[in-house]
């Protein structure tokens, strides 16, 4: 949880600076400063989540039950969908 709240908070200082810097000192439209902020924020937002957040460890919750590995092929299925031995 704390590494996905990092990358969101350095995505936000990414954005404000990229703005900063496009709108106050390059002298650029601040409405054109905010969308070419989005690209380099984007790319750091899905690329730290993918590497640092998502790092393909499992997780706790895999551990706990066996039917997300498939032990058991009716694991998602509601209830009414499952196959009972008849």
């Amino acid at each position: 949880m704390f590494r996905l709240f990092g990358i969101a908070v350095i995505g936000l200082g990414l954005n404000s600076a990229m703005v900063w810097l496009l709108a106050e000192i390059l002298g650029v439209d601040p409405t054109l400063a905010k969308i070419l902020a989005v690209f380099p924020v984007f790319a750091w937002n899905y690329l730290g989540r993918r590497t640092i957040v998502f790092d393909g460890t499992p997780s706790t919750a895999r551990h706990c039950s066996p039917d997300v590995y498939g032990a058991n092929p009716n694991a998602g299925a509601m209830r009414s969908e499952r196959s009972y031995p008849r």
